[in-house]
């Protein structure tokens, strides 16, 4: 009975992998697409956001623009992968992951990215923006205060007087030894610097030297995001490259060499 029960109930339909959102955008030869892994999230989630930019007609696109920092959002990482020939043309793709700082409704800004075509005027696509609802973790009837004071531990009675000296003494013994051996082990195997890998992502960079200035400054500009400490020479070329990428401020391939050579200086920490 339980079989020809199961075999009447039939199969329950495989779960998709489709994303919750979608959006996309055609102009000319372009078509962008961007997709939210959710549509609803905790403000202890994060929101996984995909961009996948197609050019067909022998035209290129650009990496993408997106800043959802200021939609309220926090980055916290960001991954542009490198363009890629494809049956339907050349393809860029950027993953996202992104953190809310309080629950509300939130709006993942639109995406632009440009092209270029051969002997023709550039252009470029934008898409529209989606919203996405952020939901408090605490209950609804949580009044938010903090918890009031508990009551004190009271100290235990102390243990009666009488620890023989010996026993001390190997205690102690003991400590010194461990306390040895972790410092001779640290000292022989202290980790030798090995360099900042941002900076040699630079040097590699600079030393293909056929990277357009787009790239470079896009290069640059995660190079120096990633340092705990920033100087006042890496907070100037970081407002450069973010004018030339979301400002679209023009640039000269001889101006994003001197950013590249620039910012590997003041990451090493010589003077620019």
């Amino acid at each position: 009975m339980l079989v020809s029960l199961a075999g009447c109930g039939g199969e329950a339909p495989p779960p998709t992998d489709e994303p919750a959102v979608t959006t996309s955008a055609r102009s000319g030869p372009v078509a962008v697409e961007v997709a939210l892994d959710r549509e609803t999230m905790r403000t202890v989630d994060r929101l996984r956001v995909t961009i996948t930019a197609v050019a067909s007609d022998g035209a290129a696109p650009n990496i993408p623009e997106f800043d959802p920092e200021s939609a309220g959002w926090t980055v916290i990482a960001r991954t542009d992968e490198p363009l890629r020939a494809t049956d339907a043309g050349l393809e860029r793709r950027a993953q996202i992951i992104l953190e809310p700082f309080l629950d509300g409704a939130y709006e993942v800004p639109p995406v632009t990215v440009s092209w270029t075509l051969d002997h023709s005027e550039p252009g470029s696509v934008r898409t529209e923006p989606l919203p996405v609802s952020v939901v408090s973790v605490l209950p609804p009837d949580d009044p938010g205060d903090l918890a009031g004071p508990v009551g004190m531990a009271l100290p235990s009675e102390p243990e009666p007087a009488g620890v023989p000296v010996l026993a001390i003494a190997a205690a102690a013994c003991v400590c010194f030894a461990i306390a040895g051996g972790l410092a001779w082990y640290l000292i022989t195997h202290r980790p030798t610097a090995t360099g900042a890998p941002s900076v040699e992502r630079l040097r590699v960079l600079d030393r293909a030297g056929d990277a357009d200035p787009e790239s470079i400054c896009a290069a640059v500009s995660d190079a120096l995001r990633r340092e705990p400490v920033r100087t006042q020479t890496a907070s100037d070329l970081l407002a450069e490259t973010d004018r030339v990428r979301f400002g679209r401020a023009p640039i000269t391939p001889e101006r994003s060499r001197a950013l590249l050579r620039d910012a590997i200086r003041a990451l090493e920490g010589s003077p620019a």
